[in-house]
């Protein structure tokens, strides 16, 4: 499933480069029309200068540290691929020292959001029928 190699590679990313005792967040939120998973990490962070080359193939940020921990450069540009290919976006923020977040965003099908009063069914899974807005599931 193309949506999971999305996840794990993002996941694994953010894995990678967070030391044993730093951690690793996830975070869904539901809002206008769109449904968003933010991956935080306590990571190296990456550099202001790299942060817009990190969805071209090939592209590493440190070539050492990649040899060190593998990877050959191509996982965000496939992760970008996919997620534009569903109609979504990903988007990157980072701060060396501090670490990084990667959101992923996907347009909500029409009748992916209930209206006031109905109830979610199995293929409706919306945080608002809940009174939440924002969960984070993984941290």
């Amino acid at each position: 499933d193309r949506l999971r190699q999305v996840f794990l590679n993002v996941l694994d990313n953010a894995r990678k480069y967070t030391p044993p005792d730093g951690s690793v967040r996830v975070t869904v939120e539901q809002r206008a029309g769109e449904a968003s998973v933010a991956i935080s990490d306590t990571g190296v962070g990456i550099p202001a200068d790299d942060v817009a080359h990190v969805w071209d193939r090939f592209y590493r940020v440190d070539q050492a540290r990649t040899r060190t921990r593998g990877g050959a450069g191509l996982g965000l540009a496939i992760v970008k691929g996919i997620v534009e290919a569903h109609g979504g976006t990903a988007t990157l923020t980072s701060t060396p020292g501090s670490g990084t977040t990667v959101t992923l965003s996907f347009p909500l099908a029409a009748d992916d959001t209930p209206t006031a009063g109905q109830s979610p069914t199995a293929s409706s899974h919306s945080l608002a029928d809940v009174g939440v807005r924002s969960k984070t599931i993984v941290e």
